[in-house]
């Protein structure tokens, strides 16, 4: 006999049976605000927020910013991608000894099946940061909605930007902006986040 648990929080409002999703489910990227509505037993979006950013996508073999019929998003809600992020990241032990703060940039690639490939370290100010990333990015669920055209699907890229604090003190460095001037940008396809580690003073 199938088991049916309804479930309802700030990201997510939908049915499990026997554990599995089943039927319509709601996503929010924000609280209250519907984002993205998925059908998991026909694998159909239903709904996507209207979405008129341009993206980095693959065009004849190039990476251009473009304007896209549905933006590559996470299959649920953003929301969730970055609690597992914070979850599961450990601030390295070596910069937290030293008190060193600091980021890491961190850029993959969606495609046209929503799988996840081509990790690579576009920015690091301590290796052990970067790596720290890479692993984090890499370990999570590689659950994707390709971006698309009005052609069909096409393969994506995203950038992670993780600034790492200790004791609730990171403030982004003036000359990050200077050198690295589009990760400061408002750009719908750059995942900011910050971390901080507790210690003891």
């Amino acid at each position: 006999m199938a088991q049916v648990e309804e479930v309802k929080n700030k990201t997510s409002w939908g049915k499990l049976e026997n554990n599995q999703k089943v039927g319509n489910w709601q996503y929010y990227d924000e609280p209250g605000k519907l984002s993205l509505m998925v059908n998991h037993s026909t694998g159909k979006i239903i709904f996507f927020e209207k979405d008129t950013s341009k993206y980095l996508i693959k065009k004849e073999g190039d990476w251009v910013l473009s304007h896209v019929v549905n933006p590559p998003h996470y299959l649920g809600s953003k929301m969730d991608f970055f609690s597992f992020i914070g979850e599961n990241l450990t601030y390295p032990p070596v910069p937290l000894a030293n008190n060193k703060t600091g980021q890491a940039a961190v850029s993959f690639e969606i495609d046209e099946q929503g799988a996840v490939s081509n990790f690579e370290i576009i920015k690091s100010e301590e290796g052990w940061f970067a790596r720290e990333l890479l692993g984090l990015l890499k370990a999570a669920p590689p659950i994707w909605i390709p971006a698309a055209i009005e052609t069909g699907p096409v393969p994506s890229k995203i950038i992670f930007l993780l600034g790492f604090g200790i004791n609730n003190s990171y403030t982004p460095r003036r000359r990050d902006k200077k050198e690295y001037p589009e990760l400061y940008e408002e750009k719908p396809y750059i995942y900011k986040m910050v971390v901080t580690a507790k210690k003891p003073q």
